[in-house]
């Protein structure tokens, strides 16, 4: 995020925000200056935004990526349900044909152990 879009953010609340406080004008404001315009609500705005609003850099500089590996077990696939979730989940790839495949080389694998023994 740059700072450029940090500070569109900024004005879209103060744009949102510039008619419901001229319409009722809030105390912190009217105690300060003796005329409430929308210029005066508008950089009263930003100065209360300074105060909350992040910079750019800040919100870059706590950002991290975490990798996480998980194997995926025999088990794991058989279990209830686990197809249809990775159905749901990926839902552009034909999952009854790779089950199907994964299931014969589970068979073939089984059949070879048998024959070794």
């Amino acid at each position: 995020m740059s700072e450029a879009e940090v500070g569109e953010s900024r004005e879209q609340v103060i744009e949102y925000y510039l008619p419901l406080a001229n319409a009722n004008q809030p105390d912190a404001l009217v105690g300060k200056l003796l005329k409430v315009t929308d210029g005066a609500i508008r950089r009263w705005f930003q100065t209360e935004l300074d105060t909350v609003f992040p910079k750019a850099k800040e919100l870059i500089k706590k950002m991290s990526l975490e990798e996480r590996y998980k194997d995926v077990t025999y088990e794991t696939l058989n279990q209830k349900g686990f197809l249809d979730s990775v159905k749901h989940a990926f839902p552009q790839i034909d999952w009854d044909k790779a089950y199907n495949e994964f299931l014969a080389a589970g068979e073939a694998v089984q059949g070879r152990e048998t024959l070794e023994e």
